[in-house]
């Protein structure tokens, strides 16, 4: 009589008994899992918390409508009349050209006040000085500004920590990112941060989480 060659361990799917076999492969799985430490569970918690955004970002279509309001006005008042005054778009920003110093700073002045009728703060501009561009040609470049500089997002987050509410802020890019538990605190940081009135750019809050 042969003598077997081997004898196969117990194992999955190995009959080890009638009827029965060995622990299956997912079970062995499931058991492992389950040993684990859980890993990121803060942060997972962190994301779920209520949170807004705090941005400091143009709307491009009140912008849109004050420019255009603006040179509309440049090509009907008497006063601009054979200055060839207008509002160029220039990158990132416009240039106001004229014919004269003069007519060109009065276009500045038509600019900003159809900035205010739109609700877009000059706090997103920087206006430069009218320069002489040679010959009859006089131009003054305006730059448009978005996003929380480094130092203004430091302030802010002084500031919420100083008013003890049971918030958290966290600068993310150009912007930041409030957390807290409850949507109560979220609003009254809200009200706190409309209520700085020494930042160099308008905030506005979004992607409100609930």
């Amino acid at each position: 009589m042969l003598e077997p060659c081997c004898v196969l361990p117990a194992g999955p799917y190995t009959k080890v008994a009638r009827g029965k076999t060995g622990p299956r492969r997912e079970d062995n799985l499931a058991s492992l899992q389950s040993r684990r430490p859980a890993i990121g569970v803060r942060h997972t918690e962190e994301y779920l918390m209520p949170s807004f955004d705090v941005v400091s970002e143009l709307d491009a279509h009140e912008l849109r409508n004050a420019v255009d309001q603006a040179r509309r006005e440049l090509t009907q008042r008497y006063d601009f009349r054979g200055t060839e005054t207008r509002i160029e778009d220039a990158g990132e920003g416009f240039t106001i050209v004229s014919a004269t110093e003069d007519r060109a700073k009065a276009a500045l002045l038509v600019f900003q006040e159809k900035l205010a009728r739109r609700s877009v703060s000059q706090k997103f501009f920087e206006f430069g000085d009218v320069e002489s561009a040679g010959g009859m040609t006089s131009r003054l470049g305006i730059v448009r500004q978005e996003g929380i500089p480094r130092d203004e997002a430091s302030k802010i987050l002084k500031a919420l920590k100083g008013s003890k509410l049971k918030v958290q802020g966290q600068i993310q890019g150009d912007g930041l990112r409030v957390t807290g538990k409850k949507r109560d605190d979220l609003q009254k940081a809200m009200a706190m941060m409309k209520a700085l009135d020494d930042l160099k750019r308008p905030l506005s809050f979004k992607n409100f989480r609930d």
